[in-house]
């Protein structure tokens, strides 16, 4: 079963047609005095029902919330940060009501419309000066010879007895494609020591790095990429780039935590 998409109970079908057409720029084509609306937006189906249509129908009545409620949520993607306040300020001049504004995360410099859940790990992040505040663009041994953790190197050993190159390799992470990477067993021992090997070089950067832009990214050094974890997304040995702005996001607070601390030890002399 997948998700095809959802359904509004409106009261004021007119003046909900209005604000997702006119101002969120839905393209919705029925009438303003329709009993429901049906449109496929990106791929998901988005529906508006009349309330007491949707009760004739159904020959029953139902309760509905009144004022400001949080039980429900529909997220919309926009592409830049500049966009988050404009389609805000546009939403609110044409009556939505304001439930949080958009705010800048001054450590973060990104534009949210609520409070990330990676305020802990920024604030860590920004005390790992080797790896987020002096990072650099990878070259020599750095990027072909070593790979950033101890996957192919830390054995972890499974409740089933067999060894597997790290912990991100155990059964119930890599979903069936795991038995490649079996190095040994409990009662064996280490009798397959090409599957470190295997995984050892597949996590080197120059090896697992696809695309251009990662080769060139000034912050590529701090990449926190998880070679088992890609490999149960991609089913290779290809780094993720789902983690690209929040990397960067660490980066920049990093090199700004280290900037003042470092003056601040300069004032000090």
């Amino acid at each position: 079963m997948r998700l095809d998409g959802f359904g509004l109970f409106v009261e004021d079908m007119a003046k909900m047609i209005r604000f997702y057409r006119d101002v969120l720029g839905f393209e919705i084509k029925e009438s303003e005095d329709t009993s429901n609306v049906y449109l496929v937006k990106d791929g998901t189906l988005f529906l508006l029902y009349g309330r007491k249509d949707f009760e004739n129908m159904t020959h029953r009545r139902y309760e509905y919330i009144k004022g400001l409620n949080d039980h429900s949520e529909i997220a919309l993607y926009v592409d830049i940060f500049e966009e988050v306040d404009m389609a805000y300020n546009n939403a609110i001049k044409n009556g939505a009501t304001s439930v949080l504004e958009p705010e800048l995360e001054r450590q973060m410099d990104l534009r949210v419309a609520y409070v990330l859940e990676h305020r802990d790990d920024l604030y860590w992040s920004m005390l790992d000066r080797r790896q987020f505040a002096d990072h650099h663009l990878s070259t020599g041994k750095d990027w072909t010879e070593e790979g950033h953790c101890g996957s192919g190197g830390m054995p972890a050993l499974s409740i089933d007895g067999n060894i597997y190159p790290c912990f991100r390799w155990l059964p119930h992470t890599q979903s069936g494609k795991e038995d490649a990477f079996v190095c040994g067993s409990a009662d064996r021992g280490m009798y397959n020591k090409d599957a470190f090997r295997r995984v050892r070089e597949g996590a080197y950067r120059a090896s697992c790095t696809k695309e251009e832009k990662c080769r060139t990214c000034e912050y590529e050094s701090a990449c926190p990429y998880c070679i088992g974890g890609c490999f149960a997304e991609f089913g290779e040995f290809r780094r993720t780039t789902h983690i690209c702005r929040i990397v960067k996001i660490q980066c920049a607070a990093a090199e700004k935590y280290w900037r003042l601390y470092d003056a601040q030890g300069e004032k000090g002399k």
